[in-house]
């Protein structure tokens, strides 16, 4: 998962990063366990930098749907100026469909996590 989460950094965040300059947390699944949530921290500020749903379906259609709405929120936002997750990148890692996308701001000090 970190060298997925480093390749999206690199790719979509245009940053040079090292697989040692990021946490992750794993979140427990959703949908029958179908979806395993990833946050990634960076591990100097421990701040969030995104979160990464991968999609334990062979079908990529239902992360193709929330690519969809997040898109669509983001054109929502750019007219009324209102705060939700933004799209960030999409793909496959491991044969599974995965969508990151950007956190909300606020106060994210209650995540506490080990070192993975």
């Amino acid at each position: 998962m970190r060298e997925l989460a480093k390749k999206i950094i690199i790719n979509r965040m245009e940053k040079s990063i090292h697989q040692e300059d990021i946490n992750i947390m794993l979140l427990p699944g959703s949908m029958e366990g179908k979806t395993v949530g990833v946050l990634i921290f960076d591990s100097k500020s421990n701040d969030p930098l995104f979160f990464i749903k991968v999609y334990r379906e062979e079908s990529p259609e239902r992360m193709l749907k929330e690519k969809t709405i997040l898109l669509k929120l983001k054109e929502l936002n750019n007219k009324n100026k209102f705060i939700s997750p933004l799209y960030i990148d999409d793909g496959m890692h491991n044969n599974s469909p995965y969508l990151a996308q950007s956190i909300l701001p606020g106060d994210h000090d209650e995540f506490n996590f080990s070192k993975n």
